[in-house]
């Protein structure tokens, strides 16, 4: 009797203790995501090439003396004044011409590249994509360049971010930086290169994000960012 009188006792209370427990992880899962917002893509860019970008005639003459992380690096246009538009022509090797085409971002906020015709072995392809930042006060922001290749980031000329060269799957592929924006216009170029030794899609993109509180999408709902 004294035992069924116990258990009739500890029963609610143990209910009581599950459900507390229950709602204590559904706020702290709410907290950190609220504490990690979501980072939003850039949807609408610039884009300039793709283009077949090859190695020099000795690349291949010691191995690992020139690859596509060398190229990943090599400056191919000034970083500065570079002040892109829809149809404006960039001047090419062999006396060609590459012009700025406007693109809107797919899924996830990546733009599909195509490979041009005559990539292969030796013969990586290059391409660049660009967008306009606009803050109405200073503004901090973490980038993350998305894509499937390697890839690098300048923000008015400067490089802010680098990477995606790792061939290993069991290797981080994030490349990320720091976008410190002061009041006004700023420039945001994107560079990828098509290595011929990956299988899968060529894909490039970026997102933002305001550190530690808010999100990307705020930088619009302030009016203090504007992206075009």
């Amino acid at each position: 009797m004294r035992s069924s009188r116990w258990t009739t006792a500890i029963l609610p209370l143990l209910v009581a203790a599950l459900s507390l427990a229950a709602r204590t992880e559904r706020a702290m899962n709410q907290t950190q995501s609220e504490a990690t917002p979501a980072p939003v893509p850039l949807t609408r860019w610039l884009v300039l090439g793709p283009v077949v970008d090859p190695l020099p005639t000795f690349h291949d003459e010691k191995p690992g003396s020139y690859g596509v992380e060398d190229l990943l690096k090599a400056e191919r246009f000034p970083a500065r004044p570079w002040r892109p538009t829809d149809g404006a022509e960039e001047a090419w090797f062999g006396g060609g011409l590459l012009r700025w085409k406007a693109r809107d971002a797919g899924p996830g906020g990546l733009v599909s590249l195509a490979a041009p015709e005559g990539t292969g072995k030796g013969r990586p392809a290059t391409a660049w994509l660009s967008a306009y930042l606009t803050v109405a006060r200073f503004t901090s922001l973490d980038l993350e360049v998305i894509g499937t290749h390697p890839r690098r980031a300048w923000l008015d000329g400067d490089q802010v971010a680098i990477g995606g060269t790792e061939t290993e799957a069991s290797k981080p592929a994030d490349v990320k930086g720091k976008l410190e924006l002061t009041t006004g216009k700023h420039l945001l170029v994107l560079k990828t290169v098509f290595d011929p030794a990956r299988a899968g899609e060529w894909t490039l993109g970026a997102s933002l994000r305001f550190p530690g509180e808010g999100s990307g999408e705020e930088c619009h709902e302030r009016q203090s960012c504007s992206v075009r």
